[in-house]
């Protein structure tokens, strides 16, 4: 059994890690659109965020550590300051860890934007891919 001060050490350096990541100019993948990707940055939103947001919140959710929540909450209301990005499958990801919040907080200021991003999915998903398959069987 692992030692729980050894547990929440690692723990907490795994958070800081996150929070500390920067893209250096080592990465140079471009976004889906083609404008220049930042896939690393902790301030990006972005599937990999998603990822690391998603551990936060069950950080929280199994522990009631307040430092994840507020570390969550924190980057939730500066990204939605800075206004909502475009959707793809990638930046679908830090919207569980935003649902999560909500869910817990029941908090209007999380409700919003997951509406809008509903909304928007909805609205861009309306256009079938494909027209339906028309068939007709004749005897002969």
């Amino acid at each position: 059994m692992i030692d729980r001060a050894l547990l929440t050490d690692w723990i907490g350096r795994l958070v800081g890690g996150l929070t500390g990541l920067k893209d250096e100019g080592h990465f140079d993948e471009p976004n889906l659109d083609g404008t220049k990707g930042d896939y690393v940055s902790f301030d990006n939103w972005e599937w990999p965020q998603g990822v690391g947001f998603y551990g936060l919140a069950q950080l929280w959710l199994q522990t009631g550590d307040d430092k994840a929540k507020a570390i969550l909450e924190a980057w939730y209301a500066n990204q939605l300051a800075a206004g909502l990005p475009s959707q793809n499958v990638n930046t679908t990801a830090p919207m569980l860890a935003l649902s999560l919040l909500w869910r817990k907080t029941r908090e209007e200021k999380w409700e919003a934007p997951r509406r809008d991003w509903a909304d928007r999915s909805a609205l861009s998903s309306a256009t079938p891919i494909a027209p339906p398959l028309s068939v007709s069987l004749t005897s002969a």
